[in-house]
């Protein structure tokens, strides 16, 4: 094997010494000398210090350089599919375009809404025109659901009453129905009724 002598080893500790930036190599031309050149000009070959031998271990790993500038922000991603529908959903039935006649001792609906499942507040209106001598006549909520609200009465001289209430329901198509008796005599009956979904009720005290 060749020996490496001084004037190449003194080229060596050049090379190194050199920043990274300037990329000087070792170069030798076929009369056995070297040269520290940035590119081995034609007839040189370069020489790699690692395969004679001349590359130290590796030193300790320097500390973490500065934190770079924050990148400008990427593009907008694009829109996501729609959300399902929230709880609130209100189902309407504002009753006949003609008044109904109860007559004396009969039940009629005068309302009706047909809901999916889940919870509901009710809300209606009931009217009615007392015949002849009829004084009274008794309207509410009625439903296979679990059902809260109490009846109106509807009287010859007040005609026109709200009915509140809330259901419940696990079943689809579940009805919820206001219906109105007639009670000691013929009326003429009109209702409305909104129902509406929501996602709990909480009873206030």
């Amino acid at each position: 094997m060749k020996t490496i002598h001084a004037g190449l080893l003194g080229m060596i500790v050049l090379v190194a010494s050199v920043s990274s930036a300037e990329a000087l190599v070792l170069c030798a031309s076929k009369n056995g000398s070297v040269a520290v050149l940035e590119t081995c000009r034609a007839g040189m070959t370069q020489i790699d210090p690692a395969a004679v031998g001349l590359v130290g271990p590796a030193g300790e790993q320097g500390p973490a350089g500065p934190a770079g500038e924050q990148g400008p922000a990427g593009p907008a991603g694009a829109q996501g599919p729609a959300g399902p529908a929230g709880p609130s959903n209100a189902y309407t039935n504002y009753g006949a375009a003609d008044l109904q006649r109860i007559a004396q001792g009969t039940t009629q609906t005068v309302s009706s809404v047909t809901l999916p499942a889940g919870t509901y507040t009710l809300a209606a209106t009931v009217s009615g025109v007392a015949l002849g001598d009829a004084r009274f006549m008794s309207c509410y909520f009625i439903s296979t659901g679990s059902l809260k609200g109490r009846p109106a009465l509807i009287s010859f001289d007040d005609l026109k009453q709200p009915l509140i209430g809330e259901v419940t329901t696990s079943i689809d198509n579940t009805s919820v129905f206001v219906r109105c008796s007639a009670l000691d005599g013929d009326f003429d009956a009109h209702g409305e009724l909104i129902a509406t979904r929501v996602g709990a009720i909480t009873p206030s005290l």
